[in-house]
Formats: C-alpha cells, sequence, structure tokens
C-alpha cells in the first residue's frame, strides 16, 4: 500500500533525473562542438609554411581531405568530409594545385579550393613546333631544363605505354608529330615527365578510332597519317589550302615522284643546329632520310607537331590532280596550286616578280 510521502517524492526524483540527463547532454553537445571547433580550426596557427597541394581532375572529397592530410594540412580527413557536406562544400571543390598552410582553418582551406584560384602554370605548345622547338620554348618559360627534357624525350621510355607509338619512328625522334600542340595547365613543380604524358595523352584523345579507321582506309599506317600532316602544318599558310596540299602529297607518292617538301629540308637543317626560312639548291642535295629531294617517298616520321586541322587534312583530301604549288603573287600567305611543272615555273616567277615589286616599296 502507497503512502502520500511516496506518491509525492516520485516526481521530485524524476524532475531531479531529467534535470542530470539535460545537464549531461548539454555538457556532452558542448564538449563535441568544442571538439569539432577545435577539429575545423587551424593546425597549427604559428605555421608560416606555405605548402603547395595539387588536386587531381576527378578527386571526391575524401580524397581531398586525404591529400590535406597527407600534406600536414589538417588533422582529420574524417572531419573535412563532414566539414564540406555540413557547408555545401562537397560538389564545389575545383581540381588544381594550391598553395596552402597548417595556419589556415578548415573554412578558409575549403573557400581556397572552391574559389579554383589555383596557382598552376599554363603554358602553350603552337601547331608546327617541332619537339627541340617545345623543349626550348618550356625551358625560356622556366618550366622545364632544355638538356634533361631533350635527354626524356629522346629515350623511348614511353612506346610501352603508348601504342600508337608502336608505329613511330624508331631512334631518338619516336615522340616526333606526338607532344601535341594545344594549351595546358599544369600545377607547379609538376614532373618533366608528367608534361610529356599529358602532351601524349592529349595526342591519343584527338586522334580517334574513327581517325584510326580512316588511315586504315586511306591504305597508310597512323605513322605516316602524321608524317603527311606535320608536312602540311608546315607548308601551309592559310587554312584553306591544307586540303588541296595533301593532295598533291597523295597525287605525287602515287605517281612515286619525290615529294620536293621544302619544310622536310628545313627540318633537317634544324637536326643539324641551323634554321633557314628559305633553303638553297645546295641544301637540297644534303644526305639525310628527311630530304624529300632526294628520296622518294615520305621521310621517316614526321617534322613537327600538327594541329586537329592539318591531321583532319591528311585524312580528308582534296580531290585533285595537282602535283605543284608555290606561294601565291597575292602575297597573302595563299599558294598557287597547278598540274603541270611548266605551269609551276610560271607561278613560281610571277610569286618572285611579287615578292620583288613589293621590296621595291
Amino acid at each position: 500500500m502507497r503512502t502520500d510521502k511516496q506518491t509525492t517524492n516520485r516526481p521530485k526524483k524524476r524532475k531531479k533525473l531529467a534535470v542530470l540527463i539535460l545537464i549531461l547532454v548539454v555538457l556532452i553537445l558542448t564538449s563535441v562542438a568544442c571538439s569539432y571547433q577545435v577539429m575545423t580550426g587551424a593546425l597549427d596557427r604559428s605555421a608560416k609554411k606555405i605548402i603547395s597541394v595539387d588536386i587531381p581532375t576527378g578527386s571526391t572529397t575524401k580524397n581531398i581531405g586525404a591529400i590535406l592530410k597527407k600534406n600536414k594540412i589538417i588533422a582529420s580527413e574524417t572531419v573535412f568530409t563532414i566539414y564540406s557536406k555540413a557547408n555545401n562544400y562537397s560538389e564545389k571543390y575545383l581540381a588544381g594545385s594550391y598553395n596552402l598552410s597548417p595556419s589556415m582553418d578548415m573554412k578558409t582551406i575549403s573557400e581556397i579550393i572552391v574559389s579554383g584560384k589555383t596557382n598552376d602554370i599554363h603554358f602553350t605548345v603552337p601547331e608546327g613546333y617541332n619537339e627541340y622547338k617545345t623543349a626550348r620554348k618550356l625551358s625560356n618559360e622556366g618550366i622545364v631544363d632544355e638538356e634533361k627534357f631533350v635527354k626524356l624525350i629522346e629515350s623511348g621510355r614511353y612506346k610501352k605505354d603508348y601504342a600508337f607509338l608502336e608505329g613511330a619512328q624508331s631512334g631518338n625522334h619516336q615522340l616526333e608529330g606526338y607532344l601535341y600542340p594545344d594549351t595546358y595547365k599544369i600545377p607547379k613543380n609538376v614532373t618533366d615527365d608528367k608534361i610529356v604524358r599529358m602532351m601524349l595523352d592529349r595526342f591519343k584523345e584527338v586522334f580517334s578510332d574513327k581517325y584510326k579507321a580512316r588511315a586504315k582506309e586511306l591504305g597508310y599506317t597512323e605513322n605516316e597519317i602524321i608524317t603527311v600532316a606535320s608536312i602540311i602544318e608546315n607548308e601551309a599558310g592559310v587554312p584553306k589550302d591544307r586540303k588541296k596540299i595533301a593532295s598533291v602529297i597523295y597525287n605525287r607518292l602515287k605517281k612515286n615522284m619525290p615529294l620536293q617538301m621544302d619544310s622536310t629540308v628545313q627540318y633537317l637543317l634544324e637536326l643539324d643546329g641551323s634554321h633557314k626560312e628559305n633553303i638553297s639548291y645546295a641544301d637540297t642535295k644534303k644526305s639525310s632520310p628527311y630530304n624529300t629531294y632526294t628520296n622518294n617517298g615520305l621521310p621517316p616520321g614526321p617534322i613537327c607537331s600538327p594541329g586537329k586541322d592539318s591531321i583532319k587534312a591528311a585524312l580528308y583530301p582534296s580531290e585533285t590532280t595537282y602535283l605543284y604549288f608555290v606561294a601565291s603573287d597575292k602575297l597573302d600567305g595563299s599558294s598557287t596550286f597547278s598540274n603541270s611543272h611548266e605551269q609551276f615555273l610560271k607561278d613560281k616567277e610571277a610569286y618572285a616578280k611579287a615578292l620583288a615589286k613589293q621590296s621595291e616599296k
């Protein structure tokens, strides 16, 4: 049988218990909040060093957290993941190279990676550059050491990783024509090997299965197509002439005529350390497999890195009977095409006269 006293004390005990539980919950939440604040704060507020951190394309928030922890920018990748999701950063992170510091809190770090304001370096390889011009340009821009870069591209180490190099020329110039001309974004202090692979990967992307099938349809290897494209790249003064120049090359090959392309002689001269805008008769007699005046057929490989338009011209040439072309007397960079040597000589003379007249002004 319950007494009145027992009935009265029970609500009081429940109230005290509720108060204790509430206090405990508050203490736990306060402790968690403090811990979370500490964990999302700077790892080392006194740190003065700046660390270049690379965030690869396709990185998840968890991947980024792991990279930051590995570089000792944050204490916990788990906390970074939770913080990123809680603050809607997860889907906004951008790949690139960022300057970060352990003195930054998680909010600052997250906002920097979301901003996309990287310390990446941009460089451009122009269409028509050969591998040595590319090495020189990157060296002049402070991106690579020219001598080391040349040794790397001449090493032959990439053949096993890129199927399209199986058919490339052997020797030091195996990568000639395949260091695709484009604008690239790279993290600061990226390795030379990574730069080479980026350019080879870009070539692989451009020279699609459709292009491979078309090369086979024409009866030429991929290396031969890129070789034709490289000649087109250096011979065409204006875009509209590319496909016509391609037709001249194929027409001469079919007739077993020497191509007699100045650009191939200019290339062999550059390999010997000299550069000429206008070659001499003596230059056309130099002994080299790249000399298309003294050898029939294509040279052993490309003479530069052709762009996509020249590659397309090599794959889809105009249907003509042209066998010759020379710079036009319009002096606008275009060429004049002809079927006979006699007409070629007339066109050549017209160009020379126009050039002489211009120089008199």
